[in-house]
């Protein structure tokens, strides 16, 4: 790419899904990926708990806790990182404490670059 020109998250969407649909059918019912939208509407507000209620029916046909792989693609001033949630149903059975911790943990991460 060319200095000045960014990766828009539509770009961003389309690339990860291209990869999921390009695994095994058995891999591919165990991995996840938020769209680019997820995070930002996510903390969308200040309150946590009012953050969770504007996302909790993106996951309402798939349970995220039986997936091996959950991916969050994230931009953060100009910057995409992806966070990668590993099994995330042996982490946690609590949703909302999932969603607090993936919070503080991209914070304290994208502070970290």
């Amino acid at each position: 790419m060319e200095p000045g020109n960014y990766l828009n998250d539509s770009f961003i969407d389309l690339k990860v899904k291209y990869l999921i649909n390009s695994l095994d059918l058995d891999k591919k019912s165990k991995v996840f990926a938020f769209s680019c939208l997820f995070y930002a509407k996510l903390t969308e507000v200040e309150d946590v708990k009012a953050g969770y209620g504007l996302v909790s029916r993106w996951t309402k046909q798939v349970n995220i806790f039986d997936c091996d792989f959950v991916f969050f693609p994230i931009n953060l001033e100009n910057h995409w990182s992806l966070f990668v949630a590993v099994r995330p149903g042996l982490m946690m059975v609590n949703y909302y404490l999932f969603i607090l911790i993936l919070i503080k943990t991209i914070i304290i991460y994208l502070h970290l670059l």
